[in-house]
């Protein structure tokens, strides 16, 4: 087995156990795998290819930030708004990558519909947590805006290889985002952290399978 399938595979080892851990409630496995998610799938993509897109490389570390980050949020507040700006940045890279893998192929022209329905969701999702938001409010907004411009941009890549692969990873981290947020601010969910690791993981590796392809 090389280096490429072992990491892959313990990409996937450890998004079972978090997974199961956020299913049984058990913050031992939660905190022994929730390091190790973004580290080997980071390793999986660098060793996938020779020409890495430092965006990608940068988005994912950024990622791994905010896993981290949100394992302490329990002890402290500030370690949840670290967190939420490390994730910001890794949506604003991975926006930089869509942007520029667009561009290269053609001009980047707005689809109107593509538009209104991500700015429906935007409006309709902080319109439902706002008044539970307090001063999270503009952070979230911010955050709301710079997901919701990943999410346009992936929507937008339909020229290329990886159309539905980045689809569908903006789509499941915007839904990873979206139940977090519910269950912080708004109303507690019934199993909301393993809906949010599943989407969360699945969003990342789809995110990262395209890239892969679009190199291809």
């Amino acid at each position: 087995m090389n280096q490429k399938s072992i990491l892959r595979y313990g990409f996937f080892t450890f998004s079972i156990l978090n997974i199961l851990g956020n299913g049984i409630d058990n913050s031992l496995l939660i905190n022994i795998t929730k390091p190790f998610l973004l580290l080997s799938l980071l390793g999986y993509y660098v060793a996938s290819t020779n020409n890495s897109n430092t965006f990608i490389i940068v988005a994912l570390a950024f990622s791994w930030l905010g896993d981290v980050l949100l394992m302490f949020q329990e002890k402290n507040s500030l370690f949840f708004i670290l967190g939420l700006v490390a994730f910001l940045i890794a949506h604003i890279f991975y926006c930089i990558y869509f942007y520029n893998t667009i561009t290269k192929k053609s001009k980047l022209n707005f689809n109107i519909i593509k538009l209104v329905g991500v700015l429906v969701y935007i409006v309709l999702f902080l319109f439902f947590i706002q008044s539970k938001l307090g001063s999270m409010l503009v952070p979230v907004i911010i955050y709301a805006l710079v997901i919701g411009s990943m999410l346009l941009l992936s929507l937008h890549t339909h020229q290329l290889v990886a159309h539905q692969l980045f689809v569908i990873g903006a789509v499941l981290f915007t839904l990873s985002d979206t139940i977090l947020a519910v269950n912080k601010f708004h109303t507690t969910l019934p199993n909301a952290g393993l809906f949010i690791m599943l989407t969360y993981v699945l969003a990342q590796y789809f995110l990262i399978k395209g890239a892969l392809k679009n190199k291809q």
